[in-house]
């Protein structure tokens, strides 16, 4: 529009509000509070976050790492914290994965290697792990059978390949490499 002040403003609060979150995820590590602050300076002045930021279009990929940042943060808190609800975690944890899906396709990959990756590095058994991650890897196969069925119908019509397999066994692939990863 002829007024753009408005999207630039909301894209730096929107990329302030990822480093703030970048930097409690960090703290929640147990990163040394230095370090944590020197990363978080390093991801929120570095130029390659110009495009994300001064660019309007660029707000997809703000709003894909405020999803990705905030689900990791909020999905460690639930692993790691004793005291509070962590019903509440787990709920916030899946809106942050809900934003980023919604924002990035990437996000389908990026978030549950990181949840993978946090589970190793706070020692959750592989029980307790598939119980709090059930609801984000069920988001994740929905959005892939989502993308699978849009892209066989409307997308890719042309190509006999993919008349070959029928979404029942594509969905059923899509269970089974879930399931390999879960149990």
């Amino acid at each position: 529009g002829l007024a753009p002040e408005s999207f630039h403003l909301t894209n730096i609060a929107l990329h302030l509000l990822v480093s703030v979150c970048l930097w409690r995820l960090l703290r929640v590590l147990a990163i040394d509070p230095i370090a944590s602050l020197y990363a978080t300076l390093l991801f929120g002045i570095h130029p390659i976050q110009t495009q994300g930021v001064a660019w309007i279009s660029g707000r997809a990929d703000i709003l894909a790492s405020l999803g990705i940042v905030s689900c990791v943060l909020f999905f460690t808190m639930l692993l790691r914290d004793r005291k509070s609800p962590r019903i509440l975690w787990g709920v916030l944890a899946i809106l942050g994965y809900a934003l980023a899906l919604l924002s990035k396709e990437s996000a389908i990959v990026t978030i549950p290697i990181l949840l993978v990756v946090l589970k190793h590095e706070c020692g959750v058994s592989k029980r307790a792990f598939r119980d709090k991650n059930l609801a984000i890897f069920s988001l994740t196969l929905l959005f892939l059978s989502i993308g699978w069925m849009f892209s066989r119908s409307v997308a890719v019509p042309k190509l006999n390949f993919i008349a070959n397999f029928s979404t029942t066994n594509v969905l059923v692939i899509i269970l089974d490499l879930i399931g390999g990863i879960l149990w």
